[in-house]
């Protein structure tokens, strides 16, 4: 793929080229490009950097174009005119051919190098009187620019060569390679005209143009130049250009490639955008609602959170049960109370620790139907009680048994607030008085109570389960423990003594310290398990 430079870190990844797509779409402010440019410039960019390439170098040839005008070529180079035969050599035009005749005329004893004949006295001077100085001068010229011309061509032919096999491949080296054959045949043809005229000086000779040649070699050449010259900038820019190539592949992308996706897209935007805002000033005028009916509740619940109808309740509860120790006074100030003893003194210095307890548990109990605070009164409770019979005499027992046995009546009922209760207690007594309930015979449980026993056997402690009420008494609870299987071979002695204790304590009503004297002083042998 040409353009996976482009798209790096999105392919296989959806929800990126989208967001990428849409991110483009709004920012990319690069040109359309034609997909072949596009290509050209991948090629290059998206591969590993490249190393810079040489300029080719150019071939000048404007010298060997400039000596096909010399006007030695068109010159008839002839001998002097004066002479008395030069008149019979200019009309028979001979010229070159006497000159060339003239080296044998020393080896022929004065006998005619053509026709045998003697010659004429003084004919040889004649003749070197024809081809004078200028003449000689005028050849020197043409063997000079022969000379020059070889000169030039061979180094251009050469340099030629070298360009040939120049490593670039911006080079259109089959056309160049044909330019070339053409430009070796000319320069062929006009040495064998420039050599007619040097040994034919009398004759006029014209040169084959290299003009048109050299503007197309110089085409191929500039043309390669001009890509080695485009290279060679995107390799000095190269992090900049691919940046640039990589906006303007994601333009062509957006413009060409999902022109009516985008489009689709965006109407389904605005449609969308439309609905949200609709919804959305739906939503603002229903939450100024609810807030306004939530200020509403809570002006309301100010009105009714108050301490004076627990306050009320809870001497309405003292007073039904006969408690005269203290009672709760409202006559205070911030939605508050005190506790008063029955002559209307403070209480508060004097309370016992099992008072404490009682007017905590009372204040604790009314707290199940409100809240401290006004957000808090209808939210639903789990109600734990952990022992609050601690310090308290039997009649104050006998009340917190019976408004806890009243927790598990409105616990019962449905649409309560009140989902669930746990009572933890030491207190056998006070378990039986919690647990009575007429509705339960014999062993037979209720289907909504469950029962539990926390032990802990060693480091830890384990909860046991029961179908129905596990306690007795305390003496059969010490019964109990003796019919477990395995049984507690660490606490078996404790028990049993126990049992022995409560059987001749409690129920034989014998005391154990006075049976213990006499039985040291040796008076009597009734055992006593210490």
């Amino acid at each position: 793929m040409s353009f996976r430079g482009a798209f790096k870190g999105l392919r296989n990844n959806r929800e990126a080229f989208k967001n990428r797509v849409l991110q483009e779409s709004k920012n990319n402010t690069s040109q359309l490009v034609d997909i072949e440019d596009l290509r050209k410039r991948a090629d290059v960019l998206y591969g590993d950097a490249p190393l810079p390439m040489n300029a080719v170098s150019n071939l000048d040839l404007s010298r060997l174009v400039a000596l096909e005008q010399n006007h030695a070529l068109s010159k008839k180079v002839v001998g002097k005119e004066d002479v008395n035969v030069s008149a019979m050599i200019q009309h028979l035009g001979n010229s070159d051919w006497i000159r060339q005749g003239m080296k044998y005329l020393g080896h022929t004893d004065d006998d005619c190098p053509f026709c045998q004949q003697k010659l004429p006295h003084e004919f040889e001077k004649s003749l070197e009187d024809y081809f004078d100085e200028t003449f000689e001068a005028d050849t020197r010229a043409l063997s000079m620019f022969r000379d020059t011309y070889n000169d030039l061509a061979d180094t251009l032919l050469a340099q030629a060569q070298t360009v040939l096999t120049t490593n670039c491949s911006h080079l259109d080296k089959d056309k160049l390679d044909l330019e070339l054959q053409a430009l070796n045949a000319i320069i062929l043809v006009n040495r064998q005209r420039i050599d007619h005229k040097v040994a034919s000086p009398s004759t006029e000779v014209t040169l084959e143009g290299l003009t048109e040649i050299s503007l197309k070699i110089s085409e191929l050449i500039e043309a390669a130049n001009l890509k080695v010259s485009e290279h060679n900038r995107l390799i000095s820019g190269f992090s900049v250009e691919q940046n640039k190539l990589t906006d303007a592949v994601w333009r062509y992308l957006i413009d060409v490639e999902l022109k009516d996706t985008l489009a689709d897209y965006t109407k389904d935007i605005d449609r969308i955008g439309k609905a949200i805002d609709g919804i959305t000033a739906s939503m603002d005028r229903a939450t100024v609602d609810i807030s306004t009916a939530d200020a509403e509740i809570a002006k309301i619940e100010n009105s009714l959170t108050s301490v004076r109808p627990t306050v009320v309740a809870i001497n309405k509860i003292l007073k039904d049960f006969g408690f005269r120790s203290f009672s709760l006074d409202p006559a205070c100030a911030d939605n508050s109370y005190r506790l008063i003893r029955s002559d209307g003194t403070d209480a508060k210095a004097t309370l016992s620790e099992g008072e404490k307890t009682f007017v905590t548990f009372l204040y604790f109990y009314h707290l199940l139907w409100g809240s401290i605070s006004t957000s808090g009164i209808s939210t639903d409770r789990i109600v734990v009680i952990d022992d609050p019979v601690s310090s308290l005499d039997s009649d104050v027992l006998f009340i917190v048994s019976s408004l806890i046995k009243k927790l598990f009546h409105e616990v019962r009922q449905k649409g309560n607030n009140l989902k669930q209760i746990f009572v933890l207690t030491h207190n056998v007594h006070f378990h039986k008085e919690i647990t009575f309930n007429p509705q339960r015979t014999g062993d037979a449980s209720i289907k909504d109570e469950t029962f539990w026993i926390v032990r802990k056997p060693d480091h830890f402690s384990k909860i046991e389960g029961f179908e129905s009420n596990p306690i007795k008494t305390s003496y059969q609870l010490l019964w109990a423990e003796l019919t477990k299987k395995p049984l507690p071979t660490l606490t078996i002695q404790n028990t049993m003594r126990r049992i022995l204790e409560n059987y001749f304590k409690i129920l034989g009503n014998i005391d154990a310290y006075h049976h213990r004297q006499v039985r040291r002083a040796g008076k009597g042998s009734m055992p006593i398990i210490n």
